[in-house]
């Protein structure tokens, strides 16, 4: 079959009609021969490089972002087919005819897409990548700067999807999540390589005995359905004849038999197709993208968590692009790679442990995104400035954690500051009550734990509030040479303990914060 193309394009005339039917057979038959597609290309530009050109990786892109042609490739499912392919060439000997064009045939096309820097296996078609977008990145900040939250618009820029309303956006997210193209999941001390990537877990069946198995890990499935999302566009037309040729080599019989049918939504079917292919068959499919949520990144041993994933999630060792890596899998013995619609989001809470302090290996490979505390968010209603009004007075929030801030990071530093986010469900119930709530549960905790029985500073950070007054220790029977504070819990309810925070000298709120 591969053959007989190579035949009629040794006798093709673009001229003579029976040649030209001759070669579109050919070729369309031959690009049913499993793990030829873009490659045939590759051959008939050997075997014929002035009349046949490579549609390479590389020379794909160099053809969409350098010759214009992003439009053809966007229109092609998977690979071209001969009618797609002689309306190319027609079109690039067209373009090389032009005066102002430094390229005259395709060798020298060849040549140049080779030789540029710029790396074009991410070619316009590749419409799920955003701008900018890193494939791995991690916020970071201290808590309460919305990290969590927002890790839901991230990934839906991922998908190509904004919306100004939350709740909406959240319901798309939470949609995608169900259709297995999003997952999220908590490092932990005790969360390990077998939890993420692959491990043997113990079964007992329905008689009690006792059996051991290879369980695929959270990371593992995920990266399996985008690798699968790649092949499935590539290989779309040729899925039933792939499944019968992965069966006869079925390595997962316990799970899978020969009479089996195939389904594009089983996971163990997924997992038999793509352990019959070559990585080198995943650098021309886009995929649809995926993303992975991984919160708390820096609480888990990274580095034993990751495994050889350090490597492979590297944006350039990717299957997509030239670099591409595979590995190993210790316990399954299976070749693994990772795709490049892949996304992997982290957060990183810096009061937990410093950025400074995480894995080197794995900080090279994430871009980090900045989520400090931003005061301008707490707003009301009306979306003004946060205040509440009692009385007479006012209590400016923004103002309070503010100054708070200030004094920590004066005290400390600034990788301990206290977020926006806790001041936020202030915009729905702007009380005293609910103020004093917050710092009760939230905010007084966190100083309790960065100032551990330091409470010189933790009083200097609360200014003259008198949330924590010293305790008298008359009845001792002896004499205590130290001073200890407890918490007023009384003053929590006070309005003016919390413009004490901020108030310095008698003046309104309004001028210190033009202050």
């Amino acid at each position: 079959m591969l053959w007989d193309v190579f035949e009629a394009a040794h006798q093709y005339d673009e001229s003579d009609e029976t040649s030209v039917d001759k070669f579109k057979i050919a070729y369309d038959k031959a690009t049913k021969v499993h793990g030829t597609k873009w490659n045939l290309t590759t051959g008939l530009y050997w075997a014929h490089p002035w009349d046949f050109p490579t549609l390479d990786s590389k020379s794909r892109g160099f053809i969409s972002v350098k010759l214009g042609l992003s439009a053809f490739f966007k229109s092609v499912k998977g690979s071209v087919n001969s009618s797609q392919y002689l309306e190319l060439i027609k079109t690039l000997n067209d373009k090389f005819l032009e005066d102002d064009s430094s390229i005259k045939n395709f060798p020298e096309l060849s040549y140049q897409a080779s030789l540029s820097d710029e790396n074009y296996t991410e070619i316009a078609s590749d419409s799920h990548r955003q701008k900018n977008m890193p494939v791995n990145m991690i916020l970071y900040g201290p808590p309460g700067t919305g990290k969590t939250y927002d890790t839901v618009s991230k990934a839906m820029q991922i998908f190509n999807i904004t919306n100004d309303d939350y709740l909406v956006l959240k319901k798309q997210f939470d949609a995608l999540k169900s259709e297995g193209r999003i997952e999220f999941v908590t490092f932990h001390q005790s969360f390990s390589y077998e939890d993420f990537v692959e491990g043997i877990r113990a079964e007992t069946n329905d008689k009690g005995e006792l059996s051991y198995s290879i369980k695929d890990g959270i990371f593992k499935k995920i990266a399996i359905g985008a690798l699968f999302s790649k092949f499935d566009e590539e290989f779309t037309e040729d899925l039933d004849e792939l499944w019968e040729e992965a069966k006869s080599k079925n390595r997962y019989q316990n799970k899978i038999t020969t009479d089996d049918a195939y389904d594009r939504n089983n996971y163990e079917h997924k997992k038999l197709i793509l352990s019959a292919c070559k990585i080198a068959e995943f650098t021309a499919g886009t995929g649809e993208p995926y993303v992975l949520i991984i919160d708390e990144i820096n609480r888990g041993n990274t580095s034993r968590v990751f495994g050889e994933l350090i490597t492979l999630i590297e944006t350039t060792k990717r299957a997509g692009t030239n670099e591409v890596m595979d590995a190993i899998l210790p316990y399954s013995q299976e070749i693994f790679t990772v795709p490049d619609n892949l996304y992997i989001i982290g957060t990183m809470n810096t009061a937990d442990r410093s950025l400074a302090l995480m894995d080197t290996a794995l900080r090279r490979r994430f871009d980090f995104i900045e989520k400090m505390p931003d005061i301008s968010l707490i707003k009301d209603i009306d979306e003004n400035p946060l205040r509440i009004t009692v009385e007479d007075k006012i209590i400016d929030i923004q103002l309070m954690l503010q100054t708070i801030n200030d004094r920590i990071e004066a005290l400390y530093d600034r990788e301990h500051t206290i977020g926006h986010a806790f001041f936020m469900k202030l915009k729905d119930e702007p009380t005293v009550e609910k103020l004093a709530y917050i710092f009760r549960n939230n905010i007084l905790p966190l100083l309790e734990e960065y100032f551990f029985e330091d409470w010189d500073k933790i009083t200097k950070i609360l200014g003259k509030s008198n949330i924590y007054i010293k305790k008298n220790f008359d009845n001792l029977g002896f004499d205590y040479p130290g001073t200890n504070y407890s918490r007023n819990d009384s003053a929590l309810e006070n309005k003016d303990t919390y413009i004490n925070i901020y108030k310095l000298k008698d003046i309104d709120p309004d001028q210190a914060q033009s202050e």
